[in-house]
């Protein structure tokens, strides 16, 4: 029984399908009518069981997914991007590229900020509860959101996947977000999480990416690099047979933003480490000095050139 007129096509249809009995609106029917509609469903137990079936089939749980895409679709700025920093967590992006991302926005491109997971709700526990895990996750969205404002960020996505624990969700539908956010904003540069990193979210979402940008059709990525992670990158071991270690080959110098890099990681404290922990103030500043040693700048961040495409001029 549905009560208002435009709820009739979908019931119909539903009934089409043979997932409801569709007795009218209710505005056409008194209680006679229902009660009489009503009979079958109450002493037939297989047109019960049949209805339950068809409605089970018709149902595939995705409405969500649908409602929110339309939503992206129409919402999301299509403005092309020039470069796209598609991480794993929250954080991520501040920890290996602060300075490159300031210096691009510097400069003038547009930076985008695609990060696929929530990095905190791994350590809730059956103690804290729920609860706990709402405001952290709250509190994540905040910080990303505040990271996002201080560097420049120019389009930002936040999704929810669950933190370490990518490889318990399709792997498809990880390369389908980061598809659906290139193809929309079509950036030539592309940077990504490092796949022999420890961590398995970001050895999935480095393994997403690749596959996402691959050379197919008419795809914009030229550049495709791999972000060195302090902590995760180091402590990566690659296995025989495995993805590669981390090999930096490009240097971006960050020299006139490492100290704005240095008091933006404050947005994460809950991140920070004491020394000698690499996830330190101190051994995040050593490592950018340490860079610029070895590529001739006062501090850099190291980045792994995956594919470059130089196109022809017309």
């Amino acid at each position: 029984v549905t009560h208002k007129p435009w709820q009739a096509a979908s019931a119909a249809s539903f009934a089409d399908l043979g997932a409801v009995k569709y007795l009218g609106s209710a505005s056409d029917l008194d209680a006679s009518q229902i009660a009489q509609g009503l009979d079958p469903l109450i002493n037939d137990a297989r047109l019960r069981e049949s209805l339950a079936n068809a409605g089970a089939d018709a149902i595939d749980f995705r409405g969500v997914e649908r409602v929110a895409t339309i939503v992206e679709n129409t919402f999301r700025s299509k403005e092309p991007l020039d470069d796209l920093f598609i991480m794993a967590h929250p954080g991520d992006e501040l920890f290996s590229s602060a300075g490159t991302i300031l210096t691009r926005v510097q400069s003038g491109r547009r930076v985008g900020l695609l990060v696929l997971g929530d990095g905190y709700l791994a350590r809730a526990s059956e103690e804290k509860g729920p609860l706990w895990e709402r405001v952290t996750s709250r509190e994540s969205f905040e910080a990303l959101n505040s990271s996002a404002r201080t560097l420049g960020i120019s389009q930002l996505y936040a999704y929810k996947l669950p933190d370490n624990s990518f490889d318990t969700i399709p792997f498809l539908k990880i390369v389908k977000i980061v598809e659906r956010v290139v193809d929309l904003h079509r950036p030539s540069t592309v940077y990504t999480n490092c796949p022999s990193d420890l961590n398995i979210d970001h050895q999935l979402t480095a393994k997403a990416v690749v596959t996402a940008v691959r050379p197919r059709g008419a795809c914009s990525v030229d550049q495709l690099f791999y972000v060195e992670t302090p902590s995760s990158t180091d402590w990566g071991v690659a296995a025989p047979g495995s993805w590669p270690g981390f090999s930096a080959n490009w240097f971006q110098d960050i020299s006139p933003f490492l100290e704005q890099k240095l008091q933006a990681l404050e947005i994460y404290s809950g991140e920070l480490r004491e020394d000698p922990h690499p996830q330190s103030l101190g051994g995040l500043k050593d490592r950018a000095r340490q860079w610029g040693r070895l590529s001739g700048c006062n501090a850099a961040e190291a980045f792994q050139l995956v594919r470059q495409v130089n196109r022809a001029s017309h």
